[in-house]
């Protein structure tokens, strides 16, 4: 009877684990996506800025100061984007560890 029980609670950790792993992996092409949607936009919105000779052109201060802060968001949000990735590495290996042993 208590081998069952162990059995059984083994096996509710590895659905756990497994679950985290899917979530951490879940989280980062979400966040990878977003920021490539993010970035593209903000491309697009500098092509669309930039006069004949390649300067980018502002109505006043505020726009340029929006525009500054935009792209430094964006270069924050790239930076934050190792931990992400490492973040989805980490599910990986989590579901491995889990799900490997019940295959042997």
């Amino acid at each position: 009877m208590s081998c069952y029980w162990l059995e059984t609670f083994e096996r509710q950790g590895a659905v756990e684990n497994v679950l985290i792993g899917l979530a951490l992996i879940a989280f980062s092409v979400w966040y990878f996506r977003h920021l490539t949607r993010r970035d593209r936009a903000f491309r697009k919105s500098r092509f669309e800025r930039t006069n004949t000779h390649g300067v980018l052109e502002f109505e006043n201060y505020e726009e340029a100061r929006r525009f500054e802060v935009e792209e430094a968001k964006i270069g924050a949000l790239y930076r934050l984007g190792v931990g992400v990735g490492i973040a989805m590495l980490v599910g990986v290996v989590f579901i491995i560890a889990t799900v490997g042993p019940l295959f042997e």
